[in-house]
């Protein structure tokens, strides 16, 4: 693909993710005049956030999240530019401080920066007045109790991963890589497939349902063919998400580790009282709501609210909260319940519009998942108020009713979603070194799975970059 031809261009991770960060830091960082300071940086900020979603990586992976992080960085910037004034607002724990809070520093460039490094990069608000709720108990009371959990979870996360990679690439690939996917048509560049063209367009993609490797034949009809075909869109629905909790339960552990140890080594309080909160082990609580603390039983709300990931969650309900605040909206009124329960899932769906289109030049499907959302729960509600003035209360039903919901829910509109993705090449992704399953089968990348001649490997889709000084990285 030609280098000038449009949405082709390979992402650069120096200077276009952290090029933002450190635009938003310096507004931050001059105390005076906020609203010249915005207007002056935003133009920059969003010339930024409009290269990235043209740009693509021979890694899918990367690809999918650089379109998130640049409508996650959008969103950030504006909350932080226009909707609030962290100098005036925001706060964090510190306990050099007689309150416990430290504000915004005016009296010290350096403790100001840290400040400011620290609110740009704690997407959860942990240790902050804004931080979201809620946010998973943790267990652990020391560090080193800490690094042993997260070390066993790291091993458990390993097998898991092995072994849901080699079923999707393996056994499964028919369907998790389908022939035209944007990995497999990898052409200088990047090629993308549109696969929803449209907001409520039909897949261009749909086709025959294929069977796993050895499974048996798809029936020719009846009852036999809708059993096998719901039997194994369940299945790889589930399958899906799985993988996708995984990875990012992964990568969250990865960084929590490799901070805490650093930090357990050198410290989290620095010269000058500055607090360097990402290396504190305290500041890295579950990724995920925790199935022991009932997190994931409250139904689609509570799926939502209190048990998937909330890494973008501040920056999805806070611009409902300032607009009935500004409008002196009751929480009770319709129009308030109405702006929090739909405004969060339109900007989780421009969200993953964003990474459907850096992955696969789509993005439709995805926003169709999330804008379905809402309705979910608002027909979770209607049942909810009917059934507890008509039905006597059952404990049983109640406890497993939300599960099996929730479930249901799902199968029903996440397939977009994920559909966007496998012809995105997303599942060609080789999260492990090594693989104990491709080695023992003898296929794809075998035994070490980042040897650097093949695809995936670690140094097979990044490359240092030599067209701005020599200092960036091409994914």
């Amino acid at each position: 693909m030609a280098d000038d031809q449009p949405f082709s261009k390979p992402l650069l991770a120096v200077h276009q993710i952290l090029t933002p960060y450190v635009l938003l830091v310096a507004a931050l960082a001059i105390p005076h005049r906020p609203r010249l300071v915005s207007a002056i940086f935003l133009p920059p900020l969003w010339t930024c956030y409009y290269h990235l979603v043209q740009t693509t990586s021979q890694c899918r992976a990367v690809a999918f999240v650089s379109g998130a992080f640049a409508a996650y960085h959008a969103f950030l910037s504006f909350d932080f530019l226009v909707l609030r004034d962290p100098r005036r607002e925001f706060r964090r724990t510190s306990p050099s401080h007689k309150d416990g809070w430290e504000s915004y520093p005016l009296d010290s460039i350096p403790r100001r920066l840290s400040w400011l490094l620290d609110l740009v990069t704690t997407m959860r608000g942990v240790g902050w007045n804004w931080g979201i709720r809620p946010v998973p108990r943790e267990t652990a009371t020391t560090l080193q109790m800490f690094l042993r959990q997260r070390g066993a979870r790291l091993v458990l996360i390993w097998v898991l991963l092995d072994a849901m990679v080699f079923w999707m690439q393996e056994v499964d690939a028919g369907f998790f890589l389908p022939e035209g996917n944007a990995f497999d048509n990898d052409d200088a560049g990047g090629v993308r497939t549109t696969v929803f063209p449209g907001l409520f367009a039909a897949s261009v993609k749909a086709g025959e349902v294929l069977v796993p490797r050895g499974f048996p034949e798809m029936p020719g009809g009846g009852v036999g063919r809708v059993v096998y075909t719901a039997t194994l869109h369940t299945w790889r629905t589930s399958l899906q998400g799985a993988m996708l909790y995984t990875v990012i339960d992964g990568a969250y552990t990865v960084s929590a580790v490799a901070f805490s140890a650093v930090g357990g080594l050198v410290g989290v309080v620095w010269p000058g009282g500055r607090r360097a909160r990402w290396l504190d082990w305290r500041s890295w609580p579950g990724v995920f709501g925790v199935w022991a603390h009932g997190d994931w039983g409250h139904g689609l709300t509570g799926w939502w609210g209190r048990a998937w990931h909330g890494l973008f969650k501040y920056t999805f309900i806070s611009p409902p909260r300032y607009i009935c605040s500004a409008l002196n909206l009751p929480l009770a009124s319709p129009a308030s319940i109405a702006l929090r329960l739909f405004s969060p899932f339109v900007m989780s769906a421009l969200l993953h519009f964003s990474s459907g289109y850096t992955t696969s030049s789509g993005g439709w499907g995805s926003a169709r998942v999330f804008l379905l959302q809402p309705f979910g729960i608002l027909i979770e509600q209607v049942f909810l108020y009917v059934y507890r003035r008509t039905v006597a209360p059952r404990k049983t039903l109640e406890r497993w009713t939300p599960y099996v919901w929730t479930f249901c829910w799902l199968m029903i509109t996440m397939d977009p979603f994920f559909e966007e993705m496998r012809h995105g090449g997303v599942w060609a992704l080789q999260p492990v070194p090594v693989s104990v399953w491709k080695g023992l089968a003898g296929v794809g990348e075998g035994w070490w799975a980042w040897r650097r001649d093949t695809r995936v490997g670690w140094r097979s889709w990044w490359v240092w970059d030599e067209s701005m000084g020599g200092w960036g990285i091409t994914v």
